[in-house]
């Protein structure tokens, strides 16, 4: 079908392995379990719905509980196949297990700190999760309908009523009583329908949040934005990532990173932290600017006299890489780390005592690398001062055009 087609089209371009595999984080271990979990009383909660259906319940349950006259959900736990009671237990034990992991993974959140900026608003979503799930729980402990969800609903609504929007909310909830056919109906619909559905859209914006945060802290942390653009931030030494992912799908992102292009750090990343930084850029597309033009051009150099000449070249490329604006693309190794973007914001802080890098502190590094950093396995190169300014004209970036990196 074509809406099915187009459907999985969007999953492909979107998310870069199946749902499960790679929107769950596989470090939150009580929130996976949570949403795992889920799964087992909403299978057989549905089980229940249908047979209740099949054997007629619902109608005789509403009836009798017009006529005040009460109704038991025996007929749904002895009549059903396969073990009624069983299955009714399985539902009812499952989501009380479902709230106790959902209290770990929120304490867990809260002692570990992982609300705090940038999680502020996914802090929100898994808050307003916690809610609709114990709401959900609470909805389901009436529709047995006994002496004890009765009272307790009962007692549930009183309390509700003592707050600043308790009489409203207990008169949108409960109508016409606690156990009476339309509050019956209200809290049936709620817990089979409408909470279920909230709780599984709040949970994969959940995902999608946690990957989007991970992955924007993952490029962050491998100053990615030494050479790219990111939330209009950042060097213009290769293409911009705010839009990157209008332009290509998101396998091909997860490839380029994967097997990186030339004069691209190699991160040495894994899968599951490439589908992080790819899932960071797909969020900007939305927000970002569409293209003016903006072109990535690979520069290859074949004047080999013309390498020779140049002092990165001749004394650095061995050992490292850089992506200049100056002279574009220069020198082979992969010992030392990629010099692009060195003196801007965005490059590491690797200089002595995590500190910046400048002309000053270059000069320095190449006199001697063990006067700064004890351990060093860089040997001292002597540049005369003609060749050292060359080498800061190809390091340094222009900022007197007007699109200047910032």
């Amino acid at each position: 079908m074509p809406i099915l087609t187009a459907i999985s089209q969007w999953g492909d371009d979107f998310f870069v392995q199946g749902f499960f595999e790679t929107h769950i984080p596989p470090d939150c271990t009580a929130g996976q379990s949570a949403v795992n979990l889920y799964l087992l009383p909403g299978r057989a909660g549905l089980y229940l719905v249908f047979t209740a259906y099949r054997l007629r319940v619902a109608a005789p349950f509403l009836l009798a509980a017009r006529a005040g006259t009460g109704v038991s959900i025996h007929p749904v736990s002895g009549r059903i196949c396969l073990g009624g009671r069983y299955l009714r237990s399985l539902h009812r034990l499952s989501s009380h297990l479902f709230l106790v992991l959902i209290f770990l993974h929120t304490l867990r959140v809260i002692l570990t700190g992982a609300y705090r900026k940038p999680r502020e608003l996914n802090w929100v979503i898994g808050f307003s999760l916690l809610c609709i799930t114990i709401f959900d729980a609470y909805t389901g402990y009436l529709l047995p309908l006994d002496q004890l969800s009765l009272w307790a609903t009962q007692t549930g609504m009183e309390l509700v009523g003592t707050t600043f929007l308790g009489p409203p909310v207990r008169g949108i909830l409960v109508p016409d009583g606690v156990g009476q056919p339309l509050s019956l109906l209200r809290f049936y619909i709620l817990h089979i329908v409408l909470l279920p559905l909230s709780v599984l859209s709040l949970s994969g914006l959940h995902f999608y949040r946690i990957r989007k945060d991970r992955g924007k802290k993952l490029l962050e942390r491998l100053s990615c934005r030494r050479c790219h653009r990111y939330e209009e931030k950042g060097n213009r030494l290769a293409g911009s990532l705010d839009v990157t992912g209008a332009t290509g799908k998101a396998r091909d992102i997860y490839e380029s990173i994967r097997a990186p292009v030339l004069f691209m750090p190699n991160f040495h990343a894994s899968d599951v932290q490439i589908a992080d930084l790819v899932n960071a850029i797909l969020a900007r597309v939305k927000f970002a600017k569409p293209p003016t033009g903006e072109t990535a051009l690979a520069v290859h150099f074949q004047d080999v006299k013309n390498i020779r000449k140049n002092v990165f070249a001749g004394q650095c490329g061995k050992c490292h890489k850089i992506l200049s604006e100056r002279a574009g693309g220069l020198g082979s190794g992969y010992i030392g780390p990629n010099l692009s973007g060195l003196f801007s914001e965005f490059y590491p802080r690797t200089y002595r005592d995590a500190e910046s890098w400048n002309p000053d502190r270059l000069k320095k590094w190449l006199e001697n690398p063990r006067d700064i950093r004890i351990n060093a396995m860089m040997p001292p190169v002597r540049l005369a001062p003609e060749e050292f300014e060359q080498l800061l004209g190809i390091i340094q970036l222009d900022k007197s055009s007007p699109d200047a990196p910032r």
